[in-house]
């Protein structure tokens, strides 16, 4: 019987990745590396009850590519790219806990790959759009988990606001019955710093889609 469930826990861990724990002192930031993948999905767990900041930055430009903050004894998935170099920022006047887990994010080598002809290359590229500062909110009793493609997949706690930066045109989507289905996304007519709150918009688009 031992000699089963040791197999089984080495088979679990193989699966799911080695979880790791790292300690954020007061108002400092450490680096979490990821360079064993081109492209890492890093899956974060708060264990202190203080919210801290989580950022994607160039490793190169240091220009801010994703960001958003990761509330007390939440969890989130962040997508990094190779590019990528993931940090956790604590603003607070007490270490923070944080487990992670790195496995290859397989979601890249599953789409299609990007075939450019010349005239496609000659085309005038669209100018970066900037990222915004919004707060996400779930004023339910209820866990409520989002899925932000390249980005995230955060799991809103009860209760809680988690603030996020976005770039134009990020599209956010919530699940039923394990499809997802669009909440909204992110263009001028979103204010910075705007509060957004996810569980009584979830119900409006519930009725919209016809999914109730």
């Amino acid at each position: 019987m031992r000699i089963i469930l040791s197999l089984f826990t080495i088979l679990f861990f193989a699966a799911c990745g080695t979880t790791s724990m790292i300690q954020v002192p007061a108002n400092q930031s450490v680096d979490i590396e990821t360079n064993e993948y081109k492209n890492s999905k890093v899956k974060l767990r708060n264990r202190s009850a203080k919210g801290i900041d989580v950022k994607v930055v160039d490793k190169n430009s240091g220009e801010f590519i994703s960001g958003f903050g990761l509330g007390a004894v939440g969890s989130a998935h962040v997508s990094v790219a190779e590019n990528g170099q993931l940090k956790l920022i604590n603003t607070t006047d007490k270490t923070i806990k944080v487990g992670y887990t790195v496995k290859e994010n397989t979601y890249r080598s599953k789409s299609k790959k990007a075939t450019a002809t010349k005239k496609e290359i000659e085309k005038p590229q669209p100018a970066k759009r900037s990222a915004i500062q919004i707060y996400l909110t779930n004023e339910s009793a209820n866990s409520i988990p989002l899925v932000i493609p390249s980005v995230m997949n955060p799991n809103l706690s009860p209760f809680s606001k988690s603030g996020v930066d976005l770039r134009m045109g990020q599209k956010i989507f919530f699940k039923k019955k394990g499809k997802k289905y669009l909440l909204f996304e992110v263009d001028e007519s979103i204010k910075a710093e705007q509060k957004i709150e996810v569980s009584s918009l979830i119900k409006k688009r519930k009725k919209e889609l016809g999914l109730e």
